[in-house]
């Protein structure tokens, strides 16, 4: 098995906190121009539309996706940086060969809220 791309490393560190994000991001990736709302993509992916909703409004603070104004908004994917178009598709690629690869970077990163949150029961320093 190969190891992924320095760049794909760094925008599934950066950019994907959960295999539900990353299939709303390989989702909308797939469908370029294309716009989805939340209750579009939790239908496409058989979740809640309120988790939906926080993934593609981080994914558009990020850069990735476009949000487009309307009666319920709307995200289309449209990268800031072009080189990140074709770093998704290598991800898309190996999360088709290497699914438990990519699924093990996604989770090996802890989630700066769930450290903050488990640091809160911290009683003493470590040193």
């Amino acid at each position: 098995m190969s190891e992924l791309d320095k760049a794909v490393r760094e925008l599934v560190r950066e950019h994907v906190g959960s295999v539900i994000e990353l299939e709303v991001l390989l989702l909308l990736s797939h469908s370029p121009g294309r716009s989805f709302t939340a209750a579009e993509v939790a239908r496409e992916l058989r979740v809640a539309p309120e988790w939906t909703q926080g993934y593609l409004s981080r994914l558009a603070a990020g850069g990735i996706l476009r949000e487009r104004a309307g009666r319920a908004a709307a995200y289309v994917f449209a990268p800031v940086a072009p080189s990140t178009s074709d770093t998704v598709s290598r991800l898309a690629r190996a999360y088709a060969r290497q699914r438990h690869t990519v699924i093990e970077l996604i989770y090996s990163e802890p989630d700066d809220e769930i450290c903050t949150f488990a640091d809160a029961f911290t009683l003493w320093k470590r040193k």
